[in-house]
């Protein structure tokens, strides 16, 4: 198929960079790869020590920015003609690592924003299921709001359910998210359903580990696979 290769700033956490790594080949398969040559060169870059991005958002812990920018740039020293981030969270400090190196970086907040508007115009809003970093710093929020898209987040007991989910025992960040977990994701789900949202956005990379779009009643955004096809499109250059 050939194109730019992909850079995959991973390791926050290792399972989501893996999931954004299978989503690119199945987006790959779906434009008509049959065979090993027919795939797309990617570059991984897996940094699981860049510090916490919701911790150090808080002040708890030193900034990413430096780790970041080390895997950006190795990235691009490897020949990465595009690169993205499979952590939402991290996209706080995109404008450092944009601006850290030559080549694009891809936004995927933004760009699942957008999908949202092309494909489900009639969604007036959107509920947020995101780490306390990605709903602190609104950057979900700005990029729905520009697309017309009033943005829906969890009262505060249904958002500490969602970090237990993600950060707690047993929750997705351990490799295999319980029951009680995907149980308290579903709730909060539901939840914002009920308040009046049209969508769901899984607007944290490891939310897409525990559940599918078919646990819902309403369209499941997965920021991840938006991602993925973004990175396909980029690499070879074309929408189909």
């Amino acid at each position: 198929m050939g194109g730019k290769i992909i850079g995959i700033m991973g390791g926050m956490g290792p399972d989501a960079t893996v999931d954004l790594y299978n989503k690119i080949i199945e987006e790959t398969r779906r434009r008509g790869a049959v065979c090993d040559q027919d795939h797309l060169e990617v570059v991984i870059s897996s940094v699981p020590q860049t510090p916490d991005r919701t911790e150090a958002i808080f002040g708890k812990a030193p900034s990413p920015v430096p780790e970041l920018i080390r895997s950006a740039r190795r990235l691009e020293a490897a020949g990465a003609g595009i690169i993205i981030i499979p952590c939402n969270s991290a996209h706080y400090y995109y404008a450092d690592v944009a601006g850290a190196v030559s080549v694009p970086v891809l936004h995927m907040i933004r760009l699942t924003a957008a999908h949202i508007a092309g494909n489900y115009p009639e969604a007036g809003i959107a509920g947020i299921l995101a780490t306390d970093g990605t709903i602190r710093t609104r950057l979900y929020h700005e990029a729905l709001e520009k697309e017309g898209i009033e943005p829906l987040t969890p009262d505060v007991p249904s958002q500490k359910d969602v970090m237990e989910a993600i950060f707690g025992k047993g929750g997705i960040k351990m490799g295999s998210p319980s029951r009680e977990a995907i149980a308290k994701l579903l709730s909060t789900a539901n939840k914002l359903i009920e308040q009046g949202a049209a969508v769901i956005i899984a607007g944290c990379t490891e939310i897409p580990l525990a559940f599918k779009h078919t646990d819902l009643a309403v369209p499941f955004v997965d920021s991840t696979a938006v991602l993925a096809t973004a990175a396909v499109t980029a690499a070879i250059g074309n929408e189909d």
